[in-house]
Protein backbone atom coordinates (compact mmCIF):
# COMPACT_ATOMS: atom_id res chain seq x y z
CA UNK A 1 0.00 0.00 0.00
CA UNK A 2 2.96 2.34 0.00
CA UNK A 3 3.65 4.99 -2.87
CA UNK A 4 -0.54 5.02 -3.30
CA UNK A 5 -2.18 7.87 -2.67
CA UNK A 6 -4.69 7.23 0.46
CA UNK A 7 -7.83 9.10 -1.64
CA UNK A 8 -7.01 6.36 -4.40
CA UNK A 9 -6.09 3.43 -1.84
CA UNK A 10 -9.73 4.45 -0.37
CA UNK A 11 -11.19 4.56 -3.86
CA UNK A 12 -9.35 0.89 -4.48
CA UNK A 13 -11.29 -0.32 -1.16
CA UNK A 14 -14.49 1.43 -1.94
CA UNK A 15 -14.32 -0.05 -4.85
CA UNK A 16 -13.24 -3.82 -3.73
CA UNK A 17 -16.01 -5.51 -4.85
CA UNK A 18 -15.40 -4.29 -8.40
CA UNK A 19 -18.80 -4.22 -8.98
CA UNK A 20 -17.43 -1.38 -11.09
CA UNK A 21 -15.59 -3.16 -13.38
CA UNK A 22 -16.78 -5.70 -14.55
CA UNK A 23 -14.45 -8.73 -15.05
CA UNK A 24 -12.09 -10.46 -13.18
CA UNK A 25 -9.08 -9.08 -15.33
CA UNK A 26 -10.74 -5.68 -15.62
CA UNK A 27 -10.09 -5.95 -11.34
CA UNK A 28 -6.88 -7.54 -11.50
CA UNK A 29 -5.59 -4.81 -13.40
CA UNK A 30 -7.20 -2.30 -11.21
CA UNK A 31 -5.39 -3.61 -8.51
CA UNK A 32 -1.73 -3.87 -10.47
CA UNK A 33 -2.71 0.01 -11.63
CA UNK A 34 -2.54 0.94 -7.91
CA UNK A 35 0.60 -0.84 -6.69
CA UNK A 36 3.32 1.66 -7.33
CA UNK A 37 6.19 0.87 -7.07
CA UNK A 38 5.74 -2.74 -7.74
CA UNK A 39 2.79 -2.51 -10.45
CA UNK A 40 2.73 -1.84 -14.49
CA UNK A 41 3.49 2.15 -14.23
CA UNK A 42 6.63 2.36 -11.75
CA UNK A 43 7.61 5.29 -12.93
CA UNK A 44 6.26 8.79 -14.62
CA UNK A 45 8.46 7.52 -17.86
CA UNK A 46 6.50 4.36 -17.78
CA UNK A 47 2.98 5.82 -17.37
CA UNK A 48 3.64 9.07 -19.78
CA UNK A 49 4.97 6.61 -22.36
CA UNK A 50 2.10 4.26 -21.83
CA UNK A 51 -0.61 7.52 -22.16
CA UNK A 52 1.28 8.72 -25.19
CA UNK A 53 1.13 5.39 -27.05
CA UNK A 54 -2.50 5.46 -26.15
CA UNK A 55 -2.93 9.01 -27.71
CA UNK A 56 -0.55 7.75 -30.57
CA UNK A 57 -2.56 5.23 -31.93
CA UNK A 58 -6.30 7.16 -31.60
CA UNK A 59 -4.59 9.82 -34.01
CA UNK A 60 -3.35 7.22 -36.48
CA UNK A 61 -6.54 5.65 -36.40
CA UNK A 62 -8.59 8.64 -37.06
CA UNK A 63 -6.42 10.60 -39.23
CA UNK A 64 -4.72 6.93 -41.49
CA UNK A 65 -7.95 4.89 -41.06
CA UNK A 66 -11.10 6.60 -40.15
CA UNK A 67 -10.27 10.08 -42.38
CA UNK A 68 -7.61 8.42 -44.35
CA UNK A 69 -9.38 5.32 -45.98
CA UNK A 70 -12.16 7.01 -47.47
CA UNK A 71 -10.28 9.94 -48.57
CA UNK A 72 -7.72 8.24 -50.24
CA UNK A 73 -9.45 5.35 -51.14
CA UNK A 74 -7.16 2.54 -53.35
CA UNK A 75 -10.34 0.53 -53.27
CA UNK A 76 -14.28 0.71 -53.36
CA UNK A 77 -13.75 -0.89 -49.94
CA UNK A 78 -11.51 1.80 -48.41
CA UNK A 79 -13.76 4.59 -49.99
CA UNK A 80 -16.60 3.72 -48.37
CA UNK A 81 -15.05 2.87 -44.96
CA UNK A 82 -17.09 5.66 -43.73
CA UNK A 83 -17.43 5.19 -39.92
CA UNK A 84 -21.37 6.28 -38.48
CA UNK A 85 -21.82 6.72 -42.13
CA UNK A 86 -25.59 5.89 -41.50
CA UNK A 87 -26.31 7.68 -37.97
CA UNK A 88 -24.47 10.32 -39.74
CA UNK A 89 -22.08 10.97 -36.80
CA UNK A 90 -18.83 10.82 -37.72
CA UNK A 91 -17.86 14.13 -37.58
CA UNK A 92 -19.15 13.93 -33.45
CA UNK A 93 -16.91 10.94 -33.14
CA UNK A 94 -14.03 11.75 -34.60
CA UNK A 95 -13.78 15.22 -32.96
CA UNK A 96 -14.65 12.95 -29.59
CA UNK A 97 -11.81 10.21 -30.59
CA UNK A 98 -9.53 13.87 -30.46
CA UNK A 99 -11.02 14.79 -27.27
CA UNK A 100 -9.90 11.69 -25.44
CA UNK A 101 -6.45 12.53 -26.47
CA UNK A 102 -7.06 16.19 -25.29
CA UNK A 103 -8.36 14.98 -21.52
CA UNK A 104 -5.49 11.88 -21.60
CA UNK A 105 -3.02 14.49 -22.60
CA UNK A 106 -4.09 17.35 -19.98
CA UNK A 107 -5.02 15.00 -17.31
CA UNK A 108 -8.28 14.78 -17.26
CA UNK A 109 -11.66 16.68 -18.71
CA UNK A 110 -11.45 20.19 -18.27
CA UNK A 111 -13.18 20.73 -15.56
CA UNK A 112 -11.37 18.17 -13.63
CA UNK A 113 -7.40 18.76 -14.94
CA UNK A 114 -4.61 17.93 -11.88
CA UNK A 115 -1.03 17.00 -12.66
CA UNK A 116 -1.04 15.62 -16.54
CA UNK A 117 1.67 14.51 -19.60
CA UNK A 118 1.52 18.10 -20.67
CA UNK A 119 3.51 18.72 -17.24
CA UNK A 120 5.73 16.41 -18.02
CA UNK A 121 6.39 17.24 -21.42
CA UNK A 122 6.54 20.86 -20.64
CA UNK A 123 9.47 20.35 -18.10
CA UNK A 124 11.74 18.15 -21.13
CA UNK A 125 10.43 20.80 -24.19
CA UNK A 126 7.95 23.53 -23.47
CA UNK A 127 7.72 24.28 -27.08
CA UNK A 128 6.55 21.04 -27.98
CA UNK A 129 3.87 20.70 -25.63
CA UNK A 130 2.15 24.00 -26.88
CA UNK A 131 2.64 22.27 -30.42
CA UNK A 132 1.42 19.52 -28.78
CA UNK A 133 -2.13 21.62 -27.41
CA UNK A 134 -2.57 23.52 -30.56
CA UNK A 135 -2.49 20.90 -32.78
CA UNK A 136 -5.36 19.34 -30.60
CA UNK A 137 -7.11 22.32 -31.13
CA UNK A 138 -6.49 22.37 -34.77
CA UNK A 139 -7.54 18.53 -35.25
CA UNK A 140 -10.87 19.30 -33.35
CA UNK A 141 -11.65 22.47 -35.74
CA UNK A 142 -10.94 20.86 -38.84
CA UNK A 143 -12.69 17.96 -38.04
CA UNK A 144 -15.13 20.13 -37.26
CA UNK A 145 -15.21 21.86 -40.13
CA UNK A 146 -15.46 18.97 -42.30
CA UNK A 147 -18.19 19.31 -44.83
CA UNK A 148 -20.92 16.10 -45.84
CA UNK A 149 -18.02 13.62 -44.96
CA UNK A 150 -20.43 10.94 -45.04
CA UNK A 151 -21.62 12.05 -48.57
CA UNK A 152 -18.17 13.11 -50.00
CA UNK A 153 -15.56 11.72 -47.75
CA UNK A 154 -13.25 13.29 -50.97
CA UNK A 155 -13.14 16.93 -49.90
CA UNK A 156 -10.91 19.41 -48.95
CA UNK A 157 -11.86 19.60 -45.74
CA UNK A 158 -11.56 15.97 -45.02
CA UNK A 159 -7.94 16.60 -46.93
CA UNK A 160 -7.20 18.99 -44.00
CA UNK A 161 -8.67 16.95 -41.33
CA UNK A 162 -6.87 13.64 -42.12
CA UNK A 163 -3.64 16.00 -42.43
CA UNK A 164 -4.40 17.87 -39.35
CA UNK A 165 -4.92 14.52 -37.07
CA UNK A 166 -1.37 13.03 -38.79
CA UNK A 167 0.51 16.34 -37.57
CA UNK A 168 -1.11 15.71 -34.21
CA UNK A 169 0.74 11.89 -34.28
CA UNK A 170 3.45 12.75 -35.35
CA UNK A 171 3.86 15.49 -32.78
CA UNK A 172 2.91 13.09 -30.19
CA UNK A 173 5.39 10.88 -31.46
CA UNK A 174 7.95 13.54 -30.62
CA UNK A 175 6.40 14.44 -27.38
CA UNK A 176 6.91 10.21 -26.82
CA UNK A 177 10.67 10.73 -27.96
CA UNK A 178 11.18 14.29 -26.03
CA UNK A 179 10.26 12.81 -22.27
CA UNK A 180 13.22 9.72 -22.82
CA UNK A 181 15.50 12.39 -22.90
Amino acid sequence: ESGVSSDKLNYAKRADNYSLLGTTAQTEYAKKMLETPNGLFTSALSSTSTILDGCIDIADEVGAMKLGKPYNGASDEDKNYIESQYSYNSKVDFAGNVRSIENAYLGGIPTKRSVSVSDYVKSKDATLDTQVKEAIINAIAKIDAMQDFEINAQSNSTKEAMEACLDLNELLEKAKTAIKN
